[in-house]
């Protein structure tokens, strides 16, 4: 699904789909994956100031899971100062900040830097209201509650807690109710105000009982037990033990069925997330494949076009070179005409000359003769 949302656009719902997917790798303790997957996501938006700083939340978040303290808060802090850069904010995106500045405050709560933890849950608190979030209102008011209490302002904590029931029954939230008065009453009980711990533990108890809350009822049945533990009266704290333990083997018995159906979410999850990568390894083997049938086919082609090419002139060259041979073979011809006329011309012109010479010398054979015979007559 998350490749889905990727092509098109659809951040809102990859996001959900990339928090489903780090929360199961969190799960099977494969944090590693799940912080490098939210790094990946936030190199790619790099830009987008809102989605940026969703993504640094996310990662914040998940070391703050695996009890990285440090690094959630320093991821925090960069998506809190991100978040300035934000110029118009969405609905979605006042969530990120809520959940930002409340998990900043919790950071700084539990290292005992208490000053800094209040400024950050006033700031999610007036976030919540100016948005109208009245269950982040809540979330802060229990985590300011639980602060006064450990700096031991009991006054502050009180006065957290009772607007924190005030809010919870407003909006009709049982199970948050007897929550509320199960921690108001053991700080009743701390500070040793037994008779509004008794009081605030009965209240919490009848709410628990009426909403049919297991968690609830044990929760209160456990404070009970304490504070009667605490007052010495054995006789009316057992029952209380007694009930709790069979409220958790209860409880525990759908946490297994639970766990069970959560682990084979988990199972049919990845198992479905595998399918996709494999599907998607198919889909780049059958690109490599056709790719690979193109560039044979283009090469095939390339090749019977180079050889084509290569038959065209290899004949033409050929023609050419057979109209030369013939010229030469004309030209040969015509040399040898003339050379045998003209070796016909030389041997008449040869001819003559010896012919030539025979008379002279016949005739210069004569006149030495002549004049031989006429000497000698003269002589005479």
């Amino acid at each position: 699904m998350l490749e889905i949302y990727e092509a098109s656009h659809d951040f809102e719902n990859e996001l959900l789909s990339i928090k489903r997917i780090t929360r199961i790798y969190t799960a099977l303790n494969k944090s590693n994956e799940a912080i490098s997957l939210l790094i990946k996501k936030l190199n790619e938006q790099q830009g987008n100031k809102e989605k940026e700083c969703v993504l640094l939340e996310r990662i914040g978040i998940t070391f703050k899971e695996i009890k990285n303290s440090d690094k959630a808060l320093i991821y925090l802090l960069q998506a809190e100062e991100k978040s300035k850069e934000v110029v118009k904010p969405s609905s979605r995106f006042n969530l990120t900040l809520l959940t930002i500045y409340k998990n900043i405050g919790v950071l700084y709560r539990n290292k005992d830097d208490f000053d800094k933890a209040i400024y950050y849950f006033d700031k999610g608190y007036d976030l919540a209201e100016t948005t109208k979030n009245v269950r982040y209102k809540g979330i802060i008011l229990n985590s300011l509650a639980i602060l006064y209490r450990e700096k031991k302002e009991y006054l502050k904590a009180i006065e957290a807690f009772e607007e924190l029931i005030k809010l919870k029954l407003e909006v009709e939230n049982s199970a948050g109710v007897s929550n509320s008065y199960s921690n108001l009453a053991a700080l009743y009980l701390e500070i040793k105000n037994y008779s509004k711990a008794e009081k605030n533990y009965q209240l919490a108890y009848t709410i628990a009982v009426q909403s049919k809350q297991k968690k609830a009822i044990l929760e209160v049945c456990e404070g009970f037990y304490r504070f009667y533990d605490k007052l010495n009266k054995p006789s009316l704290a057992y029952p209380y033990l007694k009930r709790a333990f069979i409220l958790k083997d209860s409880i525990y018995s759908s946490s297994i069925a639970e766990e069970s159906a959560k682990l084979e979410t988990i199972y049919n999850t990845e198992k479905k997330q595998k399918e996709i990568e494999i599907g998607k390894i198919k889909n780049q083997q059958l690109e490599k494949d056709v790719k690979s049938k193109d560039r044979e086919r283009n090469i095939f082609i390339g090749s019977a076009l180079l050889l084509g090419l290569f038959l065209i002139l290899s004949v033409r060259s050929f023609l050419q070179k057979k109209k030369v041979n013939k010229q030469f073979e004309e030209k040969n011809s015509l040399i040898n005409k003339q050379k045998l006329l003209v070796e016909e011309k030389q041997k008449e012109v040869l001819d003559s000359i010896r012919y030539a010479k025979k008379i002279q010398q016949a005739l210069l054979t004569s006149e030495g003769y002549i004049n031989k015979n006429i000497n000698r007559l003269l002589k005479k």
